[in-house]
């Protein structure tokens, strides 16, 4: 992430919730298309993927992971992400 980068995630993370949610959507749209992927094809691919995961709940039982889980786990996996991202600065830094 870039120096400016960091920056603009700082300030809007300091934003209300709701602000920041809105914004968060507004950047997610903002790469529709931008990644080589038509929206059409990137709505397709969600349908498919919903459709796929009821079918699975309906025919196992099985309820899934909850979400909290889930988002810790995330949340686990960034933290993870950012100090190696850090380290590797550090080390670059000094050299």
């Amino acid at each position: 992430m870039t120096h400016e980068a960091q920056e603009i995630l700082e300030r809007a993370l300091r934003l209300p919730p709701d602000v920041r949610a809105d914004l968060a959507t507004r950047l997610f749209e903002s790469l529709e298309g931008a990644l080589g992927e038509e929206p059409v094809a990137t709505e397709k691919a969600w349908r498919e993927e919903i459709v796929r995961r009821v079918r699975r709940i309906l025919d196992t039982g099985e309820p899934g992971i909850p979400f909290e889980e889930v988002a810790k786990e995330l949340r686990d996996l960034l933290a993870r992400k950012r100090a190696r991202t850090q380290t590797q600065s550090s080390r670059s830094a000094g050299t």
